[in-house]
């Protein structure tokens, strides 16, 4: 596949990105989404702070809930990442590799949590901030990401 057809790829996405103004809600998961909440809810109580691990996680969800499978990687519902599939439905934060915190829907943290992106170009796996999400609401800024999808198309 060519670099320019990888990169319309993720224009596209940032097209459909810098129109997500939500977190989602609890009616819009499928069923193993709503498996995933749960257990993360139930795992966290009342402590939004309290960090659980990936291994736990999974654990927790049991063996038939394949991530990988079923789309459901929990990274992808981190308000702090998003990816080329990520779910629209926001439910985690990620303060760090393999482990996060449920802080559910509609999040009104007073603290700014920078979205990052990992994408895989001409440099290498790199990590691009396209945004952050404060207060329930989110703010999109496409730049570092696109001067490298700019970089790519130039190279090929």
């Amino acid at each position: 596949m060519s670099n320019h057809i990888e990169v319309q790829k993720y224009r596209h996405r940032i097209a459909v990105l810098s129109r997500r103004t939500t977190s989602g809600s609890y009616g819009n998961l499928t069923s193993n989404q709503e498996h995933l909440f749960n257990v993360n809810e139930q795992m966290a109580g009342n402590d939004p702070n309290k960090i659980l691990g990936r291994e736990d996680i999974e654990k927790k969800c049991g063996l038939e809930f394949n991530f990988e499978s079923q789309g459901n990687l929990i990274t992808d519902f981190c308000y702090n990442k998003v990816n080329m599939r990520d779910n629209e439905n926001k439910f985690l934060v990620s303060p760090g590799r393999g482990i996060f915190r449920f802080v559910g829907f509609n999040w009104k943290s007073q603290e700014e949590a920078k979205i990052s992106w990992k994408i895989r170009d001409i440099k290498g796996l790199r990590e691009h901030i396209v945004g952050s999400y404060k207060n329930g609401k989110f703010h999109w800024n496409f730049d570092q990401l696109l001067r490298s999808l700019e970089e790519v198309e130039t190279q090929s």
